[in-house]
């Protein structure tokens, strides 16, 4: 039986993907509505870290705390993806905020944002994707992978992500708090667009 192509990311892992990334999506549910907002954020001591203004996201956020994030990533042969569950949190200890502060997180829309959010994680996942590149046999279901997807022995493809270091195939970025503005993943497809 071939090995499956879907390998499961430590929690390890998962943080070191979470802490060299920089834009993810916020889902909400407050009231019945559900919503995906793309933001900046930046990883902190294991909390995510958002700003905003007063508005529809605050209130959401406010109604139902309960948070959904996810950030993912694609590469030549391989695709990943990290979920984070919490709640979030307005902050309004100054002491909080002075500490958010020092997390340098970058917001590349030029709007005002004075108010901090933490996401406090309940459980993280993640998952390292080995794709197929082989094109479709004729009349066959796109969902019918294992017909035509390479024989991949998955642990070995899996990268090697390891707690506080970026992955190998990424620039060497310093700690968030030793580079207040690092630069956007060179590898992003959203390096090119503006950011909420």
């Amino acid at each position: 039986m071939a090995a499956s192509p879907v390998t499961r990311l430590s929690d390890d892992q998962c943080w070191a993907l979470l802490e060299h990334e920089r834009f993810g999506r916020l889902a909400t549910n407050a009231l019945g509505v559900m919503d995906i907002t793309p933001l900046n954020y930046v990883s902190w001591d294991r909390t995510i870290l958002i700003r905003t203004a007063p508005g529809s996201k605050l209130l959401q956020l406010t109604v139902s705390p309960d948070v959904a994030f996810e950030i993912d990533g694609r590469e030549p042969g391989s695709a990943w993806s990290v979920v984070l569950k919490g709640r979030a949190r307005m902050l309004t200890n100054p002491a909080e905020i002075v500490e958010a502060e020092r997390a340098g997180l970058r917001n590349q829309l030029a709007t005002e944002k004075p108010i901090w959010v933490r996401i406090e994680p309940s459980e993280v996942s993640g998952r390292h994707f080995v794709l197929s590149d082989s094109p479709l046999p004729e009349h066959q279901e796109p969902h019918a992978a294992p017909q035509y997807a390479p024989q991949y022995a998955a642990p070995q493809y899996a990268p090697q992500y390891a707690p506080h270091q970026a992955p190998q195939h990424a620039p060497q970025y310093a700690a968030p708090h030793a580079a207040p503005h690092p630069a956007p993943h060179p590898q992003s497809t959203y390096a090119r667009h503006p950011f909420a």
